[in-house]
């Protein structure tokens, strides 16, 4: 507990206010600017021993498919998931723990997909890869339920496929468009939709706050991230 001012808070405020004091904007601000490479995140080794894991490797990308062997619920779905990271950052250990989370507590098999990043790639190329990883569970897995998940970042690469699934006409009352399935559902966590934060809707809300969201030291990084993103 976290006692302020005589009044007892639980522990995800203390844990709220101890992550306001830490350097938060200046870390993100550096991993946007060069951001990192070959974490390892997502190794085999790094899971559980109760989760058994299979990856399958294609091009600059690849796809690691998990499912818990003591479920605590059982279910036919197959959550695939997109991570967050300002478009430019690979999966985190959080996202792999977030990731067992799910597998252990719904019964669902979960893929997380590695996809191209800048400034090695380029907005078209990330799209194009994630389609094609999308394709090819979508196939192998024609027995599940297609859940399509994403976090933040991941949220809006989310939608992008969404919208070239769209744009391929179906062409039979099956529902399949060019052998792709339409996801199920989707979920979407705090999705980032308007990279630049300049929609109609959000502009006035925020722009007392502008310096809060956009801290000058991230200027470069995001100008750099709305270049290639294709961003207008």
């Amino acid at each position: 507990m976290l006692v302020t001012d005589g009044i007892k808070k639980p522990l995800s405020t203390a844990l709220y206010y101890g992550l306001r004091s830490l350097p938060i904007k200046a870390l993100f601000s550096r991993q946007l600017a060069q951001p990192m490479r070959g974490n390892k995140a997502l190794q085999p080794e790094k899971f559980r021993p109760e989760i058994e894991v299979v990856v399958r490797h294609s091009a600059a990308s690849s796809i690691t498919t998990i499912h818990s062997l003591s479920p605590k619920a059982r279910s036919d779905a197959h959550i695939i998931y997109l991570h967050g990271g300002g478009y430019a950052m690979q999966a985190l250990s959080f996202h792999r723990r977030f990731a067992e989370k799910l597998a252990i507590r719904t019964g669902c098999t979960v893929s997380l997909l590695d996809f191209p990043l800048p400034p090695q790639a380029q907005c078209i190329e990330t799209v194009c890869a994630v389609m094609r990883m999308y394709k090819a569970i979508s196939l192998l897995y024609r027995q599940h339920r297609l859940i399509l998940m994403g976090d933040s970042a991941g949220g809006g690469l989310a939608i992008s496929l969404l919208q070239k699934l769209l744009q391929i006409p179906a062409n039979n009352p099956a529902g399949k468009i060019k052998d792709i399935r339409a996801p199920d559902s989707t979920i979407l966590y705090s999705p980032w939709l308007d990279i630049r934060l300049t929609h109609r809707e959000i502009e006035p809300h925020y722009a007392k706050k502008r310096g809060d969201i956009i801290p000058a030291s991230l200027a470069p990084g995001g100008l750099a991230l709305c270049q290639w993103s294709g961003t207008r």
